[in-house]
Protein backbone atom coordinates (compact mmCIF):
# COMPACT_ATOMS: atom_id res chain seq x y z
CA UNK A 1 0.00 0.00 0.00
CA UNK A 2 1.36 3.42 -0.98
CA UNK A 3 1.39 5.67 2.10
CA UNK A 4 4.47 7.76 1.44
CA UNK A 5 5.50 10.00 -1.45
CA UNK A 6 7.73 8.68 -4.22
CA UNK A 7 11.44 9.30 -3.82
CA UNK A 8 12.79 12.21 -5.84
CA UNK A 9 14.20 9.76 -8.44
CA UNK A 10 10.98 7.72 -8.76
CA UNK A 11 8.44 8.22 -11.52
CA UNK A 12 4.83 7.79 -10.44
CA UNK A 13 1.63 7.57 -12.48
CA UNK A 14 -1.64 7.31 -10.56
CA UNK A 15 -4.93 6.91 -12.43
CA UNK A 16 -8.20 7.57 -10.58
CA UNK A 17 -11.56 6.35 -11.87
CA UNK A 18 -15.13 6.63 -10.60
CA UNK A 19 -17.13 5.02 -13.40
CA UNK A 20 -18.04 8.54 -14.47
CA UNK A 21 -14.85 10.43 -13.78
CA UNK A 22 -11.14 10.27 -14.58
CA UNK A 23 -7.93 11.91 -13.40
CA UNK A 24 -4.21 11.23 -13.92
CA UNK A 25 -1.53 12.31 -11.46
CA UNK A 26 2.18 12.16 -12.35
CA UNK A 27 5.34 12.63 -10.35
CA UNK A 28 7.87 14.28 -12.66
CA UNK A 29 10.83 13.52 -10.36
CA UNK A 30 12.38 15.95 -7.88
CA UNK A 31 9.10 16.34 -5.93
CA UNK A 32 7.31 17.97 -8.89
CA UNK A 33 3.84 16.87 -10.03
CA UNK A 34 1.32 17.39 -12.79
CA UNK A 35 -2.42 16.78 -12.65
CA UNK A 36 -4.45 15.92 -15.75
CA UNK A 37 -8.22 16.44 -15.36
CA UNK A 38 -10.11 15.80 -12.14
CA UNK A 39 -12.68 13.62 -10.44
CA UNK A 40 -14.21 13.36 -6.98
CA UNK A 41 -13.93 10.38 -4.65
CA UNK A 42 -17.61 9.41 -4.20
CA UNK A 43 -16.84 7.76 -0.85
CA UNK A 44 -15.39 10.90 0.76
CA UNK A 45 -16.62 13.59 -1.68
CA UNK A 46 -13.09 14.99 -1.78
CA UNK A 47 -11.24 15.91 -4.98
CA UNK A 48 -9.34 12.69 -5.64
CA UNK A 49 -5.85 13.96 -6.62
CA UNK A 50 -5.75 16.54 -3.80
CA UNK A 51 -6.91 13.94 -1.29
CA UNK A 52 -4.24 11.50 -2.44
CA UNK A 53 -1.42 14.05 -2.41
CA UNK A 54 -2.42 15.14 1.08
CA UNK A 55 -2.39 11.49 2.23
CA UNK A 56 1.25 11.10 1.17
CA UNK A 57 2.30 14.47 2.61
CA UNK A 58 2.77 16.35 -0.65
CA UNK A 59 2.19 20.12 -0.53
CA UNK A 60 -0.07 20.65 -3.55
CA UNK A 61 0.23 24.44 -3.33
CA UNK A 62 3.98 24.26 -3.99
CA UNK A 63 4.74 20.96 -5.71
CA UNK A 64 2.11 20.76 -8.48
CA UNK A 65 3.61 22.57 -11.49
CA UNK A 66 1.17 21.77 -14.29
CA UNK A 67 -2.63 21.40 -14.38
CA UNK A 68 -3.94 20.09 -17.69
CA UNK A 69 -7.62 20.36 -18.64
CA UNK A 70 -7.68 17.82 -21.46
CA UNK A 71 -11.25 18.72 -22.49
CA UNK A 72 -14.44 19.83 -20.76
CA UNK A 73 -16.69 16.77 -20.63
CA UNK A 74 -18.31 16.43 -17.21
CA UNK A 75 -16.47 13.22 -16.35
CA UNK A 76 -13.09 14.99 -16.64
CA UNK A 77 -13.62 18.37 -14.96
CA UNK A 78 -15.41 17.81 -11.64
CA UNK A 79 -13.31 19.47 -8.95
CA UNK A 80 -10.86 21.15 -11.35
CA UNK A 81 -11.54 24.67 -10.10
CA UNK A 82 -10.74 23.52 -6.56
CA UNK A 83 -7.42 22.11 -7.77
CA UNK A 84 -6.68 25.38 -9.54
CA UNK A 85 -7.38 27.34 -6.36
CA UNK A 86 -5.17 25.09 -4.21
CA UNK A 87 -2.29 24.58 -6.66
CA UNK A 88 -1.26 28.21 -6.89
CA UNK A 89 2.13 27.34 -8.36
CA UNK A 90 0.67 25.32 -11.25
CA UNK A 91 0.50 26.50 -14.84
CA UNK A 92 -2.87 25.86 -16.42
CA UNK A 93 -3.01 24.07 -19.79
CA UNK A 94 -6.11 24.36 -22.00
CA UNK A 95 -6.93 23.21 -25.50
CA UNK A 96 -6.16 25.74 -28.23
CA UNK A 97 -9.80 25.36 -29.28
CA UNK A 98 -10.72 27.24 -26.10
CA UNK A 99 -8.37 30.15 -26.86
CA UNK A 100 -10.81 31.93 -29.14
CA UNK A 101 -13.47 34.57 -28.67
CA UNK A 102 -16.12 32.14 -29.95
CA UNK A 103 -15.49 29.80 -27.03
CA UNK A 104 -15.57 32.55 -24.41
CA UNK A 105 -18.80 33.95 -25.86
CA UNK A 106 -20.37 30.52 -25.84
CA UNK A 107 -19.38 29.89 -22.21
CA UNK A 108 -21.23 33.08 -21.32
CA UNK A 109 -24.30 31.93 -23.25
CA UNK A 110 -24.51 28.50 -21.66
CA UNK A 111 -23.94 29.97 -18.21
CA UNK A 112 -26.72 32.54 -18.55
CA UNK A 113 -29.25 30.31 -20.29
CA UNK A 114 -28.26 26.97 -18.72
CA UNK A 115 -28.01 25.18 -22.04
CA UNK A 116 -26.57 21.77 -21.20
CA UNK A 117 -27.02 19.62 -24.31
CA UNK A 118 -23.58 20.47 -25.57
CA UNK A 119 -21.44 21.55 -22.65
CA UNK A 120 -22.63 19.32 -19.83
CA UNK A 121 -23.95 20.22 -16.41
CA UNK A 122 -20.64 21.20 -14.85
CA UNK A 123 -20.36 24.45 -16.78
CA UNK A 124 -19.82 26.21 -13.44
CA UNK A 125 -16.42 24.49 -13.34
CA UNK A 126 -15.51 26.02 -16.70
CA UNK A 127 -16.56 29.49 -15.56
CA UNK A 128 -14.62 29.24 -12.30
CA UNK A 129 -11.48 28.01 -14.07
CA UNK A 130 -11.57 30.91 -16.54
CA UNK A 131 -12.40 33.44 -13.82
CA UNK A 132 -9.55 32.19 -11.62
CA UNK A 133 -7.17 32.47 -14.56
CA UNK A 134 -8.25 36.06 -15.31
CA UNK A 135 -8.01 37.11 -11.65
CA UNK A 136 -4.52 35.64 -11.41
CA UNK A 137 -3.50 37.58 -14.50
CA UNK A 138 -4.91 40.82 -13.11
CA UNK A 139 -3.01 40.39 -9.83
CA UNK A 140 0.38 39.30 -11.14
CA UNK A 141 0.39 40.14 -14.84
CA UNK A 142 0.89 36.42 -15.57
CA UNK A 143 -2.17 34.34 -16.46
CA UNK A 144 -0.04 31.18 -15.98
CA UNK A 145 -1.82 29.52 -18.87
CA UNK A 146 -0.64 27.65 -21.97
CA UNK A 147 -2.78 26.77 -24.95
CA UNK A 148 -2.12 23.32 -26.36
CA UNK A 149 -2.22 22.01 -29.89
CA UNK A 150 -0.25 19.34 -31.74
CA UNK A 151 3.46 19.33 -30.70
CA UNK A 152 3.12 22.17 -28.18
CA UNK A 153 5.94 21.94 -25.63
CA UNK A 154 4.29 22.32 -22.24
CA UNK A 155 7.11 21.55 -19.81
CA UNK A 156 10.87 21.09 -20.01
CA UNK A 157 13.23 20.83 -17.06
CA UNK A 158 16.27 18.83 -15.98
CA UNK A 159 16.70 16.44 -13.07
CA UNK A 160 20.37 16.45 -12.06
CA UNK A 161 21.82 13.64 -9.97
CA UNK A 162 24.47 11.15 -11.11
CA UNK A 163 23.27 11.91 -14.61
CA UNK A 164 21.20 14.65 -16.18
CA UNK A 165 17.68 13.48 -16.96
CA UNK A 166 15.49 15.49 -19.31
CA UNK A 167 11.88 15.96 -18.17
CA UNK A 168 9.52 16.91 -20.99
CA UNK A 169 5.76 17.12 -21.47
CA UNK A 170 4.46 17.59 -25.02
CA UNK A 171 0.89 17.92 -26.30
CA UNK A 172 0.11 15.58 -29.21
CA UNK A 173 -3.28 17.14 -29.89
CA UNK A 174 -5.62 18.77 -30.71
CA UNK A 175 -4.91 18.81 -34.43
CA UNK A 176 -5.38 22.04 -36.41
CA UNK A 177 -8.26 20.58 -38.41
CA UNK A 178 -10.10 19.62 -35.21
CA UNK A 179 -9.62 23.09 -33.73
CA UNK A 180 -10.98 24.76 -36.86
CA UNK A 181 -14.03 22.48 -36.96
CA UNK A 182 -14.68 23.07 -33.27
CA UNK A 183 -14.70 26.83 -33.72
CA UNK A 184 -17.02 26.60 -36.72
CA UNK A 185 -19.49 24.52 -34.70
CA UNK A 186 -19.21 26.74 -31.62
CA UNK A 187 -19.90 29.86 -33.68
CA UNK A 188 -23.14 28.24 -34.92
CA UNK A 189 -24.31 27.77 -31.35
CA UNK A 190 -23.97 31.41 -30.30
CA UNK A 191 -27.43 33.03 -30.58
CA UNK A 192 -28.09 36.40 -32.09
CA UNK A 193 -28.86 39.23 -29.70
CA UNK A 194 -32.21 38.90 -27.88
CA UNK A 195 -32.89 35.45 -29.28
CA UNK A 196 -33.05 32.00 -27.77
CA UNK A 197 -31.30 28.93 -29.08
CA UNK A 198 -31.59 25.22 -28.57
CA UNK A 199 -28.24 23.52 -28.72
CA UNK A 200 -28.16 20.64 -31.17
CA UNK A 201 -24.66 20.34 -32.58
CA UNK A 202 -22.33 17.72 -33.98
CA UNK A 203 -19.44 19.15 -31.99
CA UNK A 204 -17.64 16.65 -29.77
CA UNK A 205 -15.13 17.88 -27.13
CA UNK A 206 -13.31 14.55 -27.47
CA UNK A 207 -12.22 15.67 -30.94
CA UNK A 208 -9.99 18.41 -29.52
CA UNK A 209 -8.90 16.70 -26.32
CA UNK A 210 -5.26 17.05 -25.26
CA UNK A 211 -3.27 13.82 -25.51
CA UNK A 212 0.15 13.99 -23.87
CA UNK A 213 3.62 12.49 -24.36
CA UNK A 214 5.74 12.54 -21.19
CA UNK A 215 9.47 11.81 -21.39
CA UNK A 216 11.46 11.26 -18.18
CA UNK A 217 14.88 10.09 -19.25
CA UNK A 218 14.42 6.58 -20.65
CA UNK A 219 10.83 6.33 -19.41
CA UNK A 220 8.13 7.32 -21.89
CA UNK A 221 4.43 7.72 -21.07
CA UNK A 222 1.49 8.23 -23.45
CA UNK A 223 -1.75 9.65 -22.03
CA UNK A 224 -4.55 9.31 -24.56
CA UNK A 225 -7.23 11.44 -22.85
CA UNK A 226 -10.53 10.86 -24.72
CA UNK A 227 -9.11 11.65 -28.14
CA UNK A 228 -10.97 9.73 -30.85
CA UNK A 229 -9.52 8.45 -34.11
CA UNK A 230 -12.50 10.00 -35.89
CA UNK A 231 -11.43 13.48 -34.77
CA UNK A 232 -9.79 13.89 -38.19
CA UNK A 233 -10.89 12.59 -41.64
CA UNK A 234 -7.53 10.82 -41.98
CA UNK A 235 -7.61 9.53 -38.40
CA UNK A 236 -6.34 11.69 -35.52
CA UNK A 237 -4.29 8.92 -33.92
CA UNK A 238 -3.03 7.79 -37.34
CA UNK A 239 -1.69 11.29 -38.01
CA UNK A 240 -0.06 11.47 -34.58
CA UNK A 241 1.53 8.01 -34.93
CA UNK A 242 2.93 8.90 -38.35
CA UNK A 243 4.29 12.26 -37.21
CA UNK A 244 8.08 12.36 -37.38
CA UNK A 245 8.84 13.23 -33.77
CA UNK A 246 10.35 11.85 -30.56
CA UNK A 247 8.03 8.85 -30.25
CA UNK A 248 9.52 7.46 -33.47
CA UNK A 249 12.79 7.02 -31.55
CA UNK A 250 11.50 5.95 -28.13
CA UNK A 251 8.31 3.99 -27.50
CA UNK A 252 6.06 4.39 -24.50
CA UNK A 253 6.31 2.11 -21.46
CA UNK A 254 2.92 3.18 -20.05
CA UNK A 255 -0.24 3.90 -22.05
CA UNK A 256 -3.40 5.49 -20.67
CA UNK A 257 -5.86 4.07 -23.18
CA UNK A 258 -8.02 6.80 -24.77
CA UNK A 259 -11.77 7.09 -24.37
CA UNK A 260 -12.26 4.22 -21.95
CA UNK A 261 -11.10 1.61 -24.45
CA UNK A 262 -13.82 2.45 -26.97
CA UNK A 263 -13.54 1.29 -30.58
CA UNK A 264 -13.74 4.90 -31.82
CA UNK A 265 -10.37 5.69 -30.20
CA UNK A 266 -8.56 2.56 -31.38
CA UNK A 267 -5.73 2.85 -33.89
CA UNK A 268 -3.41 -0.09 -34.73
CA UNK A 269 -0.61 2.34 -35.63
CA UNK A 270 -0.42 3.52 -32.02
CA UNK A 271 0.48 0.00 -30.90
CA UNK A 272 2.82 -0.51 -33.83
CA UNK A 273 4.73 2.77 -33.71
CA UNK A 274 4.27 4.39 -30.31
CA UNK A 275 4.26 1.60 -27.71
CA UNK A 276 6.66 -1.12 -26.60
CA UNK A 277 5.41 -4.69 -26.77
CA UNK A 278 5.75 -4.88 -22.98
CA UNK A 279 3.99 -1.64 -22.09
CA UNK A 280 1.55 -1.39 -19.19
CA UNK A 281 -1.91 -0.22 -20.27
CA UNK A 282 -4.26 1.56 -17.87
CA UNK A 283 -7.80 2.86 -18.35
CA UNK A 284 -10.99 3.95 -16.62
CA UNK A 285 -14.50 2.69 -17.38
CA UNK A 286 -17.42 4.92 -18.31
CA UNK A 287 -21.00 4.24 -17.24
CA UNK A 288 -23.89 6.53 -17.98
CA UNK A 289 -27.38 5.46 -18.95
CA UNK A 290 -27.10 2.64 -21.47
CA UNK A 291 -23.48 3.45 -22.35
CA UNK A 292 -20.92 1.21 -20.67
CA UNK A 293 -17.30 1.30 -21.75
CA UNK A 294 -15.29 -0.72 -22.32
CA UNK A 295 -17.86 -3.20 -23.61
CA UNK A 296 -17.16 -6.91 -24.06
CA UNK A 297 -15.87 -6.47 -27.61
CA UNK A 298 -13.59 -3.64 -26.48
CA UNK A 299 -12.07 -5.82 -23.75
CA UNK A 300 -11.42 -8.64 -26.21
CA UNK A 301 -9.72 -6.21 -28.59
CA UNK A 302 -7.60 -4.68 -25.81
CA UNK A 303 -6.44 -8.10 -24.65
CA UNK A 304 -5.38 -8.98 -28.20
CA UNK A 305 -2.83 -6.14 -28.24
CA UNK A 306 0.80 -6.71 -27.30
CA UNK A 307 1.35 -5.47 -23.73
CA UNK A 308 2.40 -6.87 -20.36
CA UNK A 309 -0.64 -5.85 -18.28
CA UNK A 310 -3.96 -4.02 -18.56
CA UNK A 311 -5.37 -2.40 -15.42
CA UNK A 312 -8.74 -0.73 -14.97
CA UNK A 313 -9.07 1.85 -12.19
CA UNK A 314 -12.50 0.72 -11.00
CA UNK A 315 -15.40 -1.54 -11.87
CA UNK A 316 -17.79 -0.81 -14.67
CA UNK A 317 -20.88 -0.11 -12.55
CA UNK A 318 -23.21 -0.76 -15.47
CA UNK A 319 -22.18 -4.41 -15.50
CA UNK A 320 -22.45 -5.14 -11.77
CA UNK A 321 -25.03 -7.81 -11.06
CA UNK A 322 -27.75 -6.92 -8.63
CA UNK A 323 -28.18 -8.85 -5.39
CA UNK A 324 -31.48 -8.36 -3.60
CA UNK A 325 -30.26 -8.50 0.03
CA UNK A 326 -27.52 -5.97 -0.75
CA UNK A 327 -29.96 -3.72 -2.58
CA UNK A 328 -32.30 -3.78 0.43
CA UNK A 329 -29.50 -2.55 2.68
CA UNK A 330 -28.45 0.10 0.20
CA UNK A 331 -32.01 1.34 -0.20
CA UNK A 332 -32.10 1.96 3.53
CA UNK A 333 -28.89 4.01 3.43
CA UNK A 334 -27.56 7.02 1.56
CA UNK A 335 -24.91 4.95 -0.24
CA UNK A 336 -25.65 3.72 -3.75
CA UNK A 337 -24.42 0.53 -5.35
CA UNK A 338 -22.67 2.64 -7.97
CA UNK A 339 -20.78 4.54 -5.25
CA UNK A 340 -19.67 1.34 -3.55
CA UNK A 341 -18.39 -0.23 -6.71
CA UNK A 342 -17.11 2.60 -8.87
CA UNK A 343 -14.05 4.15 -7.31
CA UNK A 344 -10.45 3.06 -7.42
CA UNK A 345 -6.95 3.95 -8.48
CA UNK A 346 -3.82 2.38 -9.88
CA UNK A 347 -0.34 3.60 -8.98
CA UNK A 348 2.79 2.73 -10.97
CA UNK A 349 6.22 3.63 -9.60
CA UNK A 350 9.68 3.12 -11.05
CA UNK A 351 13.25 4.17 -10.22
CA UNK A 352 14.42 6.30 -13.14
CA UNK A 353 18.08 5.86 -12.17
CA UNK A 354 17.93 2.05 -12.25
CA UNK A 355 17.23 0.88 -15.80
CA UNK A 356 16.80 -2.72 -14.61
CA UNK A 357 14.13 -1.91 -12.00
CA UNK A 358 10.55 -3.06 -12.49
CA UNK A 359 7.37 -1.07 -12.14
CA UNK A 360 5.87 -1.33 -8.66
CA UNK A 361 2.09 -1.53 -9.00
CA UNK A 362 -0.50 -0.72 -6.33
CA UNK A 363 -4.24 -1.24 -6.84
CA UNK A 364 -6.74 0.44 -4.51
CA UNK A 365 -10.43 -0.11 -3.84
CA UNK A 366 -11.96 -1.60 -7.01
CA UNK A 367 -8.98 -1.29 -9.35
CA UNK A 368 -8.24 -4.60 -11.03
CA UNK A 369 -6.36 -6.29 -13.87
CA UNK A 370 -8.25 -7.27 -17.00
Amino acid sequence: MVNSPPLEHEVEITLFGTGYGECVLLHLLDNKWIIVDSCVNPLTRNVAPLEYLDSINVDSSKQVELLVVSHWHDDHIKGLSKIQEVCINAQLVLSQAMHQKEFFRFVNVIQQKKIYNYAGRNTDEIMRILENMLKRGERSGDFKCKWASMNTKLYSKKFKRNEVIEKKVTALSPLDNSITNALIEISKLIPEANTETRVNSNINPNFFAIALWISLGDIQILLGSDLEESAHPKGAWSIIANDDNNWQKAKADVFKIPHHGSQNAYCPLVYEKMLTNRHIAILTPFSKGKVNLPNDADIIRLKEQKCSHIYMACKNSGKIKKHDPVDKILNESTISRKTLNSFGSITLRKNVLDKSSDWQITKRHHAHEL
